[in-house]
C-alpha cells in the first residue's frame, strides 16, 4: 500500500507540519522549482490546525515580514553595488 501524502511548495507549511511528526521528502518539481511531500494520514487535519492557531498565524506573519525586508535589503544593495 502507498504512503499517503501531499504535495506543498511553501517552507512555512512543510516545516509547521515536521514539526508536528510528519515525514518530508523534498523533490524536484521543474528546472528551478523544489516541492516537499508530506506523508501522514492527517496532515490536513494538522494543516488545519495550524490556520486555526492564531499563535502560529501571528508568528508566520512575523516571519514573512523579516524574510521580506531581507530580500528587499539584498535587492538594494545588489542595485547600489551596478
Amino acid at each position: 500500500m502507498a504512503r499517503k501524502f501531499m504535495e506543498f511548495e511553501d517552507t512555512n507549511i512543510v516545516a509547521y507540519l515536521h514539526y508536528k511528526g510528519h515525514p518530508f521528502v523534498p523533490y524536484k518539481k521543474g528546472k528551478e522549482r523544489i516541492g516537499f511531500k508530506v506523508y501522514g494520514d492527517d496532515v490536513e487535519q494538522t494543516l488545519s490546525n495550524m490556520y486555526l492557531d492564531t499563535e502560529i498565524q501571528s508568528y508566520l506573519k512575523c516571519l514573512k515580514t523579516v524574510r521580506n525586508s531581507l530580500f528587499t535589503t539584498k535587492a538594494t544593495l545588489q542595485e547600489s553595488e551596478d
